[in-house]
């Protein structure tokens, strides 16, 4: 049987994303400003796209959700950062022994 059919494997895996953004400072200011004008997009589509029937009264407002998900992302972050993580998850240098 002939080798023609199985191609070989490649020789070294392909370079991370963080990778082909780091090299070239003006495709990356590119792909920055495209995620910003969907955000903006996004943001806009929600003073036309209204609920029908909204459950709660602030649900209502225009950016409502969007300003929700924000500050309960940056509650959650603060939640883990100030309080859990020095009370539960900080260990001294020597906690888990000689490994």
């Amino acid at each position: 049987m002939s080798d023609e059919h199985h191609p070989s494997p490649p020789s070294a895996a392909p370079p991370p994303l963080g990778r082909w953004l780091e090299g070239n400072r003006t495709r990356a200011t590119a792909w920055k400003k495209a995620f910003h004008a969907l955000l903006a997009l996004l943001a806009g589509l929600n003073f036309v796209l209204r609920p029908e029937e909204p459950h709660f009264g602030a649900d209502a407002w225009p950016l409502f959700w969007p300003l929700f998900g924000l500050l309960t992302g940056v509650g959650i972050i603060f939640l883990v950062k100030r309080i859990i993580q020095p009370w539960l998850l900080k260990r001294p240098e020597d906690y888990y022994g000689d490994l």
